[in-house]
């Protein structure tokens, strides 16, 4: 190449701004993609032989078809089928059998027991002990031990007469006049009093047959306020006196 082809080739490519160095990159960048650009040749494959019979696993898992000498046919398999059934069934037959064979011992066995144990209507009642019982001295009449009320030395009452023979000896007193100070006039009377609760403490005073008519005798049920009524709602006027203030029922 002559200094003058190489001059001009120069001017060319130098452009302002440009270095020899950048010229020198580029032509190296230029023949890597020449490299690039050309791939070599990929080598030729050739086709390789493969055995494409079945794994033993699946050989054994295919059924044989048939005609062949080592498989079985279909009338074997249904005929082998019939004699597992018919050995089944006679299994079931033989169980039957015993089942009611047991069934029936069962029943011999509850007969059995039946009649060892002994109806409630053979089984007899306890035997009560006697009762015990007195003679009452008053009425004559036999009364149970437990209606006994009083004993003296050989004689015994029952619980009725006593209430009678008390009553009896209440009015006796109560008719038999006494020497006492009336409550309201304060004077000395004989005579039989008249006992009369006159305020809220219950007291019973004696009073003379003059003074009677004119007192008014206090009533136990007005202690018992509206407030006791809501406080005792299922209870009688009785039993609220006895809560509140202690007022037992006379008995009889």
């Amino acid at each position: 190449m002559n200094k003058s082809k190489l001059q001009q080739e120069l001017t060319s490519k130098i452009k302002p701004g440009i270095k020899p160095s950048d010229l020198k990159k580029q032509k190296k960048n230029s023949q890597f993609n020449q490299q690039l650009a050309t791939p070599p040749d990929s080598p030729i494959l050739k086709p390789v032989k493969t055995n494409n019979s079945p794994s033993p696993i699946v050989q054994d898992t295919i059924p044989l078809p048939q005609g062949r000498p080592n498989g079985r046919g279909v009338k074997d398999q249904i005929k082998d089928l019939q004699s597992a059934l018919q050995k089944q069934h006679e299994v079931v037959i033989t169980q039957q059998k015993k089942l009611t064979q047991s069934e029936e011992r069962i029943k011999d066995l509850e007969e059995k027991l039946a009649q060892s144990v002994p109806k409630p209507s053979q089984v007899k009642p306890p035997e009560k002990p006697p009762q015990q019982t007195f003679s009452c001295s008053d009425c004559n009449q036999a009364k149970p031990h437990q209606e006994l009320s009083r004993q003296f030395a050989h004689h015994s009452f029952c619980r009725s007469c006593s209430v009678k023979a008390r009553k009896a000896a209440e009015r006796q007193i109560q008719e038999q006049p006494i020497q006492f100070t009336c409550h309201t006039c304060e004077k000395n009377h004989h005579q039989v009093p008249t006992k009369m609760k006159l305020d809220q403490t219950l007291q019973e005073y004696l009073i003379c047959s003059t003074c009677r008519p004119n007192v008014k005798e206090f009533n136990e049920a007005d202690l018992i306020t509206d407030e006791l009524w809501q406080k005792y709602p299922y209870s009688s006027a009785s039993e609220i006196l006895e809560k509140e203030f202690g007022i037992k029922r006379r008995s009889e």
